[in-house]
């Protein structure tokens, strides 16, 4: 009866780890198969970047310097989380970047870093003007690590020359706001030349 017993119990155990080997599965695997695990990213919503976007499209403002129209499509407005080396105070400032484009519609190629960038600005109902280089840079710059990278050939072609009939989009400027001020109008002023002109931001 004992030595039967000891028979039952050593079929079983073969049975057992044939049942076993069949699974090939671990219990982890068959876990993460159940439950989706808990340290995939989250999928959210891409927020709009103007890499593929055109020049002809809608602006909330447009200025027209002697036939080179410069047009702000958007005032992006972010909350940058900032890091140790760029530092955000979003109780202090709202954050905005310009979506901006330039077409030359001349005759002849343009400087549009010398001759145009410089001088656009936003402005607030007061008449203060925000762009700085320094906070400037470091607003682009958390815009590009935390939101959307801007389109850096069309970034470095609207700070260089822009060809007769060429037409060129980016983010462009970065601006650093104190809360209690918004901004109002978009401006071009280009005290050399003489040529000062301002629309107020359709939003």
């Amino acid at each position: 009866m004992k030595r039967q017993f000891l028979l039952y119990a050593f079929l079983f155990s073969i049975l057992a780890s044939c049942n076993q080997s069949g699974n090939t599965e671990s219990p982890e695997t068959n876990t993460a198969k159940a439950t989706p695990t808990q340290t995939a990213v989250e999928e959210k919503p891409a927020p709009a970047n103007n890499s593929a976007a055109s020049a002809d499209d809608n602006a909330i403002a447009t200025i027209d310097v002697n036939g080179v129209v410069i047009k702000l499509h958007q005032l992006v407005k972010f909350e940058p989380k900032g890091n140790q080396f760029l530092k955000a105070d979003n109780a202090k400032f709202n954050y905005y970047i310009t979506d901006v484009s330039i077409t030359n519609n001349t005759n002849e190629t343009i400087n549009a870093g010398t001759d145009f960038d410089f001088a656009i600005d936003i402005e607030s109902k007061e008449g203060k003007r925000f762009w700085k280089i320094d906070p400037s840079a470091k607003v682009l710059s958390l815009h590009d690590m935390e939101v959307a990278k801007r389109d850096q050939a069309a970034y470095d072609k609207l700070w260089s020359k822009i060809n007769a009939g060429e037409k060129v989009r980016s983010f462009l400027k970065g601006y650093e706001v104190p809360k209690e001020v918004v901004p109002y109008k978009f401006i071009y002023d280009n005290v050399g030349k003489g040529i000062k002109k301002e629309q107020v931001l359709n939003q």
